[in-house]
Order: structure tokens, then C-alpha cells, then sequence
């Protein structure tokens, strides 16, 4: 009987322990049941989210918000399980809802509020269309060939051969140069046309020879300066031989101007034409180079 005394002590501690904390043990079992649930849902939900994401091409500002929206969602329903299912604590559980659901929608708005600011951003750039797919387009401080146009973002390849994700909320902050050929003025309703009035002579040659539509063409100017001299017609001489050169390649014979004087240097306007943005990505900078290796190379 004496042996049996410390089994019988350790029951009846048992049923003592039971008898008072009994009506939260099983709850608590519960609780942390649902939780590791919840744990092992979010992690798998939010890793197909980011492999999703990332193979789409959401910025990582969007994803990391989404996925702290996440977190923060599991938090809250591991929260709320809690005092719904602990009999002691159920008496609370209106109380706590109703003032962490508002705190909840404050987190959860900082978290994604990045993302919803791009999919409104991207929705404003696709109704007002300042540019397409395919245009020759400078954003801010990245330039190139629009690839893709999405909600989220606008993504562009640029002279590099580097692809830039924009988000669409950086569009709209940004300056923004589309150099699809615009006619400066069209036809009014009366049918008098004003196109010859308003773009340069020397332009109206270059595109008259186009036997595509104009609109489609690709407009692109840049400035060059070069030391101020008396011999002007050097000048000219060197960039008249440097346009005929890269006629063919382009497509049309690239034109200049001189647009402006200081007292150490004169500043050329250069135009190029071309109807696939790809040439201009790939010729552009060579085509300066040229310009100025012609203009310096030794007589």
C-alpha cells in the first residue's frame, strides 16, 4: 500500500490541476492546433505568391506589401482564434474584434498601400495612353523600347540590352518623352492643313520620301556641342558626310541645326527618323560617335 501512496499523490494532483485549470486546457490544445495550421497555410501560400509574382514581373515594392498584408491577416486570425475558443476569454472577444479590425485595416493599408497606388497609376497610364508598345519613350532617367505595359508597371528595354520594371506610380511622378513622330498641327474640320507651316523644311524632306504613314515614324533629337570656331563650314562639311553615311542603316537621312551659341561653343540639334525603335537602340550611340570622331579626326 506504501508503494502505491505516491502514485495515488501524483493522481490526485492531476485531477486537483484538472478540476481548476481544466476549462483551458483543452481550448489552449485547440488554439495551438489552429495556429500551426494557420502557420504551415501562410507559408505556403505566401511562397506561391512571391514565386508567382516573381515570374509575372510585380515590383518588389508591391510583393513585399502584399506579403506583409499576409502575415499580418495570419496574425489577426491567430489572434481572434484565441479569444473565440478559450471559454474565459470569450466574453472579450466583441470587445477585441471590433478594436483590432480597426488597427488591422491601418497595417494592412501601409502594407499594400504601395501596390494599390501602382494598379491606380497603371490604370490612369492605360486610359490616357501617353505611350505604347514598341514606342521609343524616356522615363525619368530610363530610356528605350516599351516591352509591356501592365497594371503594375511598364517595362522597357533599354540601350544596354538591361530591362527596367517602372512601377506605374514612378511613371506618373516622372517626366515622361514619347518620340513616336506627332504632326504638330492636322487638319482642321474645315480641311485646311497647317503641317507644312509647322515642321521644318529640312524634316518635311526626310519623311516626305517615307512610303509608310508618318505617325508611325520614330522622332528622336539630341543636342551636341562642339568648341566655337570661325571655320562653321568644318562643321557642317563633317555632319553632312556623317548623315549620308548612316542614311542606309536608318532608314532616313538623319538632319541637323544649329540651335545655339555661347561664346565657347556651338550647340547642334540632331534628328533621327526611323521606323523600328530597335535601330535607334542599336545605333544610336555609334551614330554619335561617329559624329564626333569625324569631326576630330585629323585632315
Amino acid at each position: 500500500m506504501q508503494l502505491l501512496d505516491p502514485l495515488f499523490h501524483i493522481l490526485f494532483q492531476v485531477i486537483v490541476w484538472w478540476s481548476q485549470w481544466g476549462v483551458w486546457a483543452i481550448p489552449i490544445l485547440e488554439v495551438v492546433a489552429i495556429w500551426f495550421i494557420i502557420l504551415i497555410a501562410t507559408s505556403i501560400i505566401t511562397r506561391l505568391f512571391k514565386r508567382r509574382a516573381t515570374r509575372v514581373g510585380i515590383p518588389a515594392d508591391a510583393v513585399n506589401g502584399i506579403t506583409l498584408a499576409l502575415r499580418l491577416l495570419a496574425v489577426y486570425a491567430a489572434f481572434i482564434t484565441l479569444f473565440i475558443i478559450v471559454p474565459p476569454l470569450g466574453e472579450l472577444a466583441t470587445t477585441v474584434i471590433g478594436s483590432s479590425s480597426l488597427l488591422l485595416g491601418t497595417a494592412i493599408g501601409l502594407a499594400v498601400g504601395q501596390a494599390v497606388k501602382n494598379i491606380v497609376a497603371g490604370v490612369y497610364v492605360m486610359l490616357t495612353n501617353p505611350f505604347n508598345v514598341r514606342d521609343y519613350v524616356r522615363i525619368g532617367d530610363s530610356e528605350g523600347i516599351v516591352l509591356e505595359i501592365s497594371m503594375n508597371y511598364t517595362k522597357i528595354r533599354q540601350a544596354d540590352g538591361s530591362i527596367a520594371l517602372i512601377p506605374n506610380n514612378s511613371v506618373l511622378s516622372s517626366t515622361v518623352e514619347n518620340f513616336r513622330f506627332k504632326q504638330k498641327h492636322r487638319e482642321s474640320k474645315r480641311g485646311k492643313s497647317s503641317d507644312e507651316g509647322s515642321i521644318p523644311k529640312r524634316l518635311l524632306r526626310t519623311i516626305s520620301s517615307s512610303v509608310i504613314d508618318p505617325l508611325s515614324l520614330i522622332q528622336y533629337s539630341f543636342r551636341m556641342a562642339f568648341p566655337r570656331t570661325d571655320d562653321i563650314v568644318s562643321y557642317d562639311k563633317a555632319f553632312d558626310l556623317v548623315c549620308e553615311r548612316w542614311a542606309d542603316r536608318f532608314g532616313f537621312t538623319p538632319v541637323y541645326a544649329l540651335a545655339d551659341v555661347t561664346h565657347v561653343a556651338f550647340s547642334y540639334a540632331f534628328t533621327i527618323f526611323v521606323d523600328d525603335a530597335q535601330k535607334l537602340l542599336e545605333f544610336k550611340s555609334d551614330f554619335m560617335e561617329d559624329v564626333v570622331g569625324t569631326v576630330y579626326r585629323p585632315s
